[in-house]
């Protein structure tokens, strides 16, 4: 039967950056392998560990389905310091490549290294698209019939270019359509790796500082972003973008006055390329702040709109304060904002105009995220956001983490230093629009930032004993623990889940990945 239809098809899914993608949602929206009803049979699939490297490896990417000179393969990807990135077949657990970065001779660090800027710190991998745009295919064979005694014509495929396509000249779809990795050195250059081989494409671009520690990379376009944190090495903060497409390269540079970009994704993108940030600026000459969302501009990075709290007052580890990252998210034909403030509320922003005439309005505001914990000297807001939507009913969910740190009358022991997941719904009722908290998850010992995959909700506690924990993601009900089947720990990894699989790296320098045995019956056949 399968003969007769001509082709062969094959589905996959990608996670390519963190976050899943530019608009950093967390939704890994063609997930279908994965349900509510069998979530309870996940188990650890295969632990992948990294030789002959130093510790912390980066949160994992995915390329679902990827043309090599070896067939079709998904391919695990992530970073490791110092200076290497690996490829891993996804569905067999065997390497397809391990590279060491080419690294500029004399990059020496200008002061020593500390415990948030240890040397040679690996640095993240992306490459372009979104976990949330639909499946896509390849087709392995035509359905054109072929013409007794002459060759099948060939047939071109949207999603994988001929393998002999040149880099040169670069055209406009070059690098999305060879799916390349991007990812930074320890001396700063920015490598385009060929995805099949892992070497460099072309020739590595100065992008960062030597040994600036790289917290988020993004790509919109032939844009590529990235940005660093904790000053080191002695330079600041800073947001560097570069367009590859250009003849000269040149590396663009924001940075901010103090403090740093909030989140641990950095950048959020809007459809047509706009880049959010929130950082804290100056509002006045006596020292006060002013908590704002800036709208930059995709290939100049010139201010382009703000949202700002009302200044006030802020102390020292409110501008050190970690914060969480923007998230841009489309609900009833508008393009929209969300972010989260020091004061523990989420604020919606339309993305055409951040906060109206005065800077300072916002289209819709939640209540303190978790009014219970008052009693505490602070709730907020850590990592980044998760969305996705009810296309059956056009609500939109969105879930926030966040750290709850013991005030004078300490919690119990176990729960001092805690954290929640909290839930808030955008929905229209009677013809008004509400903006309300559903649900906030049990304690949880600084949750990861989440991904929303079929109804679910996956994230770590990060424990000397990490959990997996997978949530209902309507009602917060626990569906899904991993028990003690973790082993190392999670140092502020995100998840990536894609085509039945769920990965994130640990401190001990390995990269999990849990399944359903049935599904992945190449990996577990040696169990019974």
């Amino acid at each position: 039967m399968a003969a007769g239809l001509g082709a062969l098809v094959a589905f996959a899914a990608d996670w390519p950056m963190q976050n899943g993608g530019p608009e950093r949602n967390g939704w890994a929206r063609s997930e279908h392998v994965l349900t509510k009803a069998n979530i309870k049979n996940l188990r650890p699939l295969y632990e992948y560990r990294a030789e002959d490297v130093t510790g912390g490896l980066t949160a994992p990417i995915i390329n679902g389905n990827l043309i090599t000179y070896r067939g079709f393969k998904e391919m695990l990807i992530f970073a490791a310091k110092p200076d290497r990135v690996f490829s891993v077949d996804a569905d067999l657990n065997k390497t397809i490549w391990d590279t060491k970065l080419a690294v500029k001779s004399g990059s020496t660090t200008r002061g020593a290294a500390n415990a948030a800027c240890e040397a040679g710190a690996s640095n993240p991998v992306a490459m372009a698209g979104s976990s949330s745009a639909t499946m896509h295919f390849a087709a392995f064979a035509s359905r054109t019939p072929a013409v007794p005694g002459q060759p099948r014509p060939p047939r071109r495929s949207p999603y994988f270019p001929p393998l002999w396509q040149s880099v040169y000249p670069m055209r406009p779809e070059t690098l999305t359509q060879l799916a390349v990795i991007y990812t930074v050195s320890s001396d700063g250059y920015l490598h385009i790796l060929n995805s099949s081989t892992g070497a460099d494409l072309i020739s590595a671009i100065q992008f960062v500082p030597a040994h600036a520690k790289v917290t988020s990379l993004n790509v919109w376009q032939n844009m590529v972003y990235a940005t660093t944190a904790d000053n080191c090495d002695g330079y600041r903060n800073a947001l560097y973008a570069v367009n590859l497409l250009s003849n000269e390269k040149r590396v663009l540079v924001f940075s901010p006055e103090v403090g740093g970009f909030a989140g641990s994704a950095g950048t959020a993108i809007g459809r047509e390329g706009t880049v959010y940030v929130q950082l804290f600026q100056p509002a006045d000459r006596k020292g006060d702040y002013e908590e704002t969302v800036l709208a930059l501009t995709p290939r100049e990075l010139n201010m382009r709109d703000s949202f700002s709290l009302p200044h006030e007052k802020l102390s020292a580890s409110d501008l050190s304060a970690p914060g969480i990252t923007p998230i841009v998210f489309s609900w009833l034909g508008k393009q929209m904002v969300a972010a989260g403030m020091h004061d523990g509320r989420v604020y919606l922003l339309d993305a055409q105009s951040l906060g109206g005439a005065d800077h300072h309005t916002p289209l819709f505001v939640s209540d303190p995220i978790a009014p219970e914990e008052k009693k505490h000297s602070a709730t907020r807001f850590r990592g980044a956001f998760t969305s996705w939507q009810n296309v059956d009913t056009q609500e939109r969910w969105i879930y926030a983490p966040v750290e709850i740190a013991a005030g004078k009358k300490p919690r119990a022991e176990k729960d001092t230093g805690a954290g929640k997941v909290v839930a808030l719904k955008l929905s229209v009722k009677n013809g008004a629009t509400q903006f309300s908290r559903l649900w906030a998850s049990e304690d949880l010992a600084q949750p990861t930032p989440a991904v929303i995959a079929n109804g679910m909700l996956f994230l770590l506690s990060r424990t000397s004993q990490p959990v997996l924990h997978a949530l209902d993601a309507l009602s917060g009900k626990e569906l899904y623990t991993s028990g003690n089947a973790i082993k190392g720990g999670i140092d502020g990894s995100g998840l990536a889940v894609a085509n039945g699989r769920v990965y994130f790296s640990t401190s001990d320098n390995t990269v999990y990945c849990f399944g359903l045995a049935g599904a992945n019956l190449q990996l577990t056949e040696d169990d019974e």
